[in-house]
């Protein structure tokens, strides 16, 4: 299965980088010399990229920081280089098959410039952390709970290119809202092997003040998942694996990155389908998925993350496609309020164009 999804993945990403070749070769009007040339170097940045990628998902990756981030640069660039030579290769055949002629070279070239300046822009963005509020009513809960407040963060995916200096960027940011708790909505680590220590010890700086209560995403899953929670576990993090804790009157409970055919079981395990009519209990669950059954469990308040909101302009529409209204942001479900957050970090190229990071803040009403 892994090697038809790199198969895949090859196919695809080299048929982009033909068609964006052939479509800025061809209005451009490149001598044959330039169109062979550029074919070459094309073709090069999908390699590179996946060579990459390759290194990343190592033991041990030794490749320089530096090179990783060039890669990760270079695809976020290619990738607005091909949604622009879709939109030049629909407004040159509009004028070619109307007008008989090519859009004049200073339009192609805004057509080039404009995918760097959006890449730049995004990995400016990805950096500026937003801070989200929102207020909900929970009667259920203790009345001690009332205007009790808690962070909710989620996909920090820590890893090759988000270390231990924005780590502290973050725990830095959670302080500074002065939350009672906070929960973690998954995707800690990002896969690839590293040194978890500089994370967990940056970390201990916020357990050491506030309890922080974590259910794993799919990404700690494609690396050293045992060491990923050896490492979440040493920095003071509850770490919630398909079970429940008690705190303060409420129940907060944590499922693993579950299929379908397996949300039953899950539930099962962390007590929710059984539990005493109107005691309180939240959720956390990576993927905003399972809503229903959730509910159905008694749950007062699922977290989420996992969809970052499509991380970067214009995959939110894609994102809001798969998960609907539950893609981002505070909804309701019958009697049940669900909070899917957009991360704090990034999967992929670090870059979040028009969808900066965020981090979210909940202040609760009892009444």
């Amino acid at each position: 299965m892994i090697a038809i999804i790199s198969i895949f993945g090859i196919s695809l990403l080299c048929g982009m980088t033909l068609f964006t070749w052939k479509i800025y070769t061809f209005f451009l009007k490149t001598s044959p010399i330039l169109t062979h040339w550029l074919l070459v170097i094309a073709l090069c940045v999908p390699v590179f990229f996946l060579l990459t990628i390759l290194s990343s998902r190592a033991k041990n990756p030794h490749l320089p920081r530096w090179i990783y981030f060039v890669s990760d640069y270079l695809a976020g660039f290619g990738y607005y280089l091909f949604l622009s030579a879709l939109a030049l290769g629909t407004i040159g055949a509009i004028l070619l098959y109307t007008k008989g002629v090519t859009p004049p070279y200073w339009i192609v070239s805004i057509f080039v410039i404009a995918p760097l300046v959006l890449t730049t822009v995004g990995f400016i963005q990805a950096k500026q952390i937003q801070i989200t509020n929102y207020t909900i009513t929970l009667p259920n809960f203790p009345n001690s709970w009332d205007g009790k407040r808690f962070v909710l963060v989620t996909d920090t995916h820590f890893g090759i290119i988000l270390q231990k200096q924005y780590s502290d960027k973050i725990v830095n940011t959670i302080l500074a809202q002065h939350p009672d708790f906070v929960l973690h909505g998954g995707d800690f680590y990002d896969g690839p092997s590293l040194d978890t220590t500089p994370i967990s010890e940056s970390w201990k700086k916020l357990t050491a003040v506030v309890p922080v209560f974590y259910a794993p995403g799919n990404h700690e899953l494609y690396g050293d998942y045992a060491g990923f929670i050896k490492s979440i576990d040493a920095a003071g993090i509850t770490v919630l694996e398909d079970k429940k804790v008690s705190y303060e009157g409420v129940e907060i409970g944590g499922m693993l990155f579950h299929e379908k055919t397996q949300v039953d079981k899950a539930l099962h395990d962390i007590s929710l389908v059984d539990f005493t009519p109107g005691v309180p209990h939240i959720l956390i669950n990576h993927q905003p998925v399972f809503i229903s059954e959730a509910q159905h469990a008694g749950t007062d308040l699922m977290v989420s993350g996992h969809t970052h909101n499509g991380q970067f302009w214009p995959n939110t529409y894609i994102v809001r496609m798969i998960y609907g209204i539950y893609s981002y942001g505070l909804q309701k479900y019958e009697n049940m309020f669900v909070i899917t957050s957009k991360g704090v970090g990034t999967a992929g190229p670090p870059l979040r164009l028009f969808n900066n990071p965020e981090i979210v803040v909940v202040t609760i009403k009892t009444k």
